[in-house]
């Protein structure tokens, strides 16, 4: 191990990022995914993916979740590898864990036993960080609980009693995107339509690492793979302006 002999050039590589993308039930999270312009493997720990053509592992426990990530890590092909959903991943963790340990639940291990579940769990999110790949965490959404009169709507995370997993899971992700169905006018018509919320505001969570063009990503109705080449766009609009503004800073 060496010292550093310059400073590192920041990078952009949508393949490489860390995102989480939530919403409501069929509002197409696995379906966008799987029409990325890229390939995208996705770990299916739950049967949503019997509805969708993609590259996809269907695992039933925790040691299938940790060969498919073998696997994916393995392949070529594969730019990044997709969790659907994470509650569901984490049941599979869970049911390992008590298994692992011979209990019930896991509150039957005086003092530690909930720190020892989070624990485990978020190694298995920093984990992800050393594949090699991007990963994208699909989760549905909820209503966060109302901070100083505040609510708004979150990604479903397993909760601990110290938000452990919640900080590693979404505290490693560059990028966390709402996909929100809404009714929209189309030619005088008031007709169904989704958007993806890329920044925060008062009424849900979101976040870009990089600010992107726009805030709302219109989504194209029954057209998944155009709306999944939309978000890519935006995403490399908003690398390509951050890359400008980085080489403009240093030569200042």
């Amino acid at each position: 191990m060496e010292y550093p002999k310059q400073k590192s050039k920041p990078q952009f590589d949508f393949t490489k990022e860390a995102i989480a993308i939530y919403g409501g039930n069929g509002v197409g999270k696995t379906t966008l995914v799987a029409a990325l312009p890229l390939e995208v493997c996705t770990i299916f720990a739950e049967r949503g993916g019997k509805k969708v053509e993609a590259f996809g592992i269907a695992v039933e426990t925790w040691e299938d979740y940790l060969e498919a990530v073998q696997v994916i890590k393995n392949q070529a092909s594969a730019k990044m590898l997709c969790i659907d959903t994470l509650p569901s991943l984490y049941q599979l963790y869970q049911n390992w864990f008590n298994r692992k340990y011979k209990i019930a639940h896991e509150g039957e291990i005086p003092f530690k036993g909930y720190s020892m579940l989070a624990r485990g769990f978020t190694e298995a999110m920093f984990d992800l960080q050393r594949i090699g790949k991007g990963y994208i965490l699909l989760t549905n959404s909820r209503n966060a609980e109302a901070k100083e009169g505040v609510g708004g709507i979150e990604p479903s995370i397993p909760k601990d009693k110290e938000n452990k997993i919640w900080d590693a899971t979404i505290g490693l992700c560059d990028y966390v995107f709402y996909i929100e169905d809404i009714m929209e006018n189309s030619g005088g018509a008031i007709v169904p339509g989704k958007v993806i919320h890329t920044t925060a505001s008062p009424d849900y969570f979101a976040k870009s690492r990089w600010p992107f063009p726009k805030t709302t990503i219109p989504m194209a109705i029954n057209d998944p793979a155009k709306s999944a080449k939309r978000l890519v766009k935006a995403y490399q609009m908003s690398a390509e302006s951050s890359a400008t503004k980085t080489t403009e800073t240093e030569t200042q």
